[in-house]
């Protein structure tokens, strides 16, 4: 039975105040063996990202499956305001977790992050940044990784394949990008070249490296207004390349920060982790102004771009050479690169 009218009915959802959200799936069945430290690492996340995003951003935490000490802790956290929406489900896997928490909102921007992320000071800022002097970015990444340019960066080589803004140059920070393969379990058996020299683009002033990874990535939230209902995998798979393709269907790019803005930790704790001292707070910034939404691209326009012409530039070795010579990489480690 009901009676009287529902005061709800046919109002309109009131503008939100925020203007960036962040989704953190977590997935921590127990706290033993592979998950021993987890919960540790994930209050590390959680710290370290309260401490250094400002108030226009929506947190999100999808608890995808976790033991009942982790549900207490982002109860926590929760009641205590330092996490602004939480979503409690089965075991449902990393993307369909992150798809949870991205419905329902309408920030401009959104940041997925691995649970054991740790932010540092300016990466909110530096992102924000670049998504707006730079209008074809539809995806920023923190932590610069090796040779993404061959895979998740291909947009730009194609497009600036003659054009000076496209250059190979020294990374700055040789020890974080160290830092990350160690953190994946990488033996340092890799080739050394490959974290010596970057492709970096520039543009309106801002620097950046081609391509990004997905342990923490910043999205244009355009890029996904159309979402599958569900992946199939709980991780790897080819449900992370579903999320890291997205950008190319609407012609945009994908970089990474010219800085280390983040680091990987892993599932142990290790004595440098340290949560970062929290950034001045400021309410000043009311919006963030995004160049207009790119449409989607033809399946014939995509497969020849992103599978076609980059399956032969850079899996090919003459043309890889060829390419990777003209942008400026030195003579002296081409041969082994």
């Amino acid at each position: 039975m009901r009676t009287g009218f529902n005061p709800n009915k046919d109002q309109l959802v009131p503008p939100s105040t925020y203007l960036h959200q962040v989704v953190v799936p977590v997935h921590i069945p127990y706290q033993t063996d592979y998950f021993k430290e987890s919960l540790s690492i994930l209050q590390f996340c959680l710290d370290s990202l309260t401490a250094t995003v400002q108030p226009f951003t929506l947190i999100t935490v999808v608890n995808n499956g976790s033991c009942e000490a982790v549900v207490q802790e982002l109860n926590r956290r929760y009641r205590e305001g330092t996490i602004h929406e939480i979503i409690h489900t089965t075991a449902i896997g990393k993307v369909n977790a992150l798809i949870k928490g991205l419905v329902g909102h309408q920030t401009p921007l959104v940041t997925f992050t691995d649970a054991d992320v740790l932010f540092q000071p300016g990466w909110q800022e530096e992102t924000i940044d670049l998504f707006e002097k730079v209008e074809r970015i539809g995806a920023v990444g923190l932590i610069p990784q090796m040779n993404l340019f061959r895979v998740d960066g291909f947009s730009l080589v194609w497009e600036h394949l003659f054009s000076s803004r496209l250059r190979f140059t020294k990374i700055s920070d040789v020890k974080a990008a160290e830092r990350f393969y160690d953190s994946i379990g990488w033996k340092r058996n890799y080739n050394p070249n490959h974290l010596l020299y970057n492709l970096q683009y520039t543009e309106n002033g801002k620097s950046m490296w081609v391509g990004s990874g997905h342990v923490v990535t910043t999205f244009r939230r355009d890029v996904f207004r159309e979402l599958k209902q569900s992946v199939s995998y709980k991780l790897g798979g080819d449900s992370e390349r579903y999320m890291d393709l997205m950008p190319y269907y609407f012609h945009y790019h994908r970089v990474t920060t010219s800085s280390n803005y983040a680091y990987h930790m892993g599932n142990v704790y290790e004595p440098w982790m340290e949560v970062p001292t929290t950034v001045p707070k400021t309410k000043s910034r009311t919006q963030i102004q995004l160049a207009p939404p790119n449409p989607k691209i033809s399946r014939f326009a995509y497969f020849w771009r992103y599978r076609f012409w980059r399956r032969i530039m850079m899996n090919t070795p003459l043309f890889f050479r060829w390419c990777i010579l003209r942008k400026g990489l030195p003579k002296s480690v081409i041969d082994s690169w």
